[in-house]
């Protein structure tokens, strides 16, 4: 397992980690426009990169296509009752 063993600043900003083992960090690139999306090799071992943005999960889009329908279904009953 990989192991953060030191950080080189200059002034605020990280200019280098270094590592042990294959230590993989990833970041925002939304959140971090300085590194461009790019990867880069970690002294000792490692890398970082971008992270790609996490899919919908499919339970998600099933919820609330769920929950559309039970409106539907409410307001298709209020309309009866009119």
């Amino acid at each position: 397992m990989g192991q953060i063993l030191g950080l080189t600043f200059n002034g605020n900003t990280v200019t280098d980690i270094t590592g042990n083992g294959l230590l993989n960090i990833y970041y925002n690139p939304t959140l971090n426009p300085g590194l461009g999306g790019k990867t880069f090799a970690l002294t000792g071992g490692g890398k970082l990169e971008a992270d790609a943005p996490a899919p919908l999960p499919a339970s998600l889009c099933l919820f609330l296509s769920g929950l559309a329908g039970l409106g539907l279904l409410r307001k298709g009953r209020l309309a009866k009752k009119s």
